[in-house]
């Protein structure tokens, strides 16, 4: 497996069906190495089954000509994945148009909801990428364990067990 050189794409909505955007996102990913993006911004273009093609076409043109193998829906609930992000998904015949993560922004260290939630959003994306016909894998990423009085161990046992990949923030000020 290639060493893992990822990306976090902020408003990528800006970005989407803009070629020079796409192209200079792209050329700046392939100059750099980078084979993993998350992509954050989804929301409008996925309300739309009319941007599709655009997404489409910007997904299979990083695996393909770009080196990008992986490509990540960043969400913010499982309401999303198996909604918006399923339907988008589930209309591409070419499995290169597709996300093959599902990646999880649900802060709930910021107190976005609890943890308890936080884990039942995460289990349902696993489980619905584990139940596709074609691997789609989840991922996540956390600040710190907040408070969890002893709790850390087993807070930690239930995110990895429902995650391929976990990202831990290092914020600096």
């Amino acid at each position: 497996t290639p060493t893992y050189r990822g990306m976090y794409v902020s408003n990528f909505e800006n970005i989407c069906g803009n070629t020079t955007h796409e192209i200079a996102l792209l050329t700046w990913c392939q100059a750099h190495n980078i084979n993993a993006l998350s992509l954050y911004g989804l929301g409008t273009i996925l309300s739309s089954s009319s941007n599709y093609a655009l997404l489409g076409a910007f997904i299979k043109k990083a695996k393909q000509q770009y080196g990008i193998k992986q490509i990540a829906a960043v969400r913010g609930s499982s309401t999303n994945v198996v909604g918006q992000t399923a339907a988008y998904n589930n209309s591409r015949s070419d499995t290169t148009e597709r996300f093959n993560y599902m990646h999880l922004e649900l802060e709930w260290w910021n107190n976005a909801c609890s943890f308890s939630d936080y884990i039942n959003h995460l289990t349902t994306i696993k489980q619905w990428g584990d139940a596709q016909p074609y691997k789609v894998y989840t991922e996540e990423y956390m600040g710190w364990f907040k408070k969890p009085v002893g709790q850390d161990s087993l807070m930690a046992t239930k995110k990895k067990k429902n995650s391929h990949r976990i990202f831990v923030h290092d914020y600096t000020a």
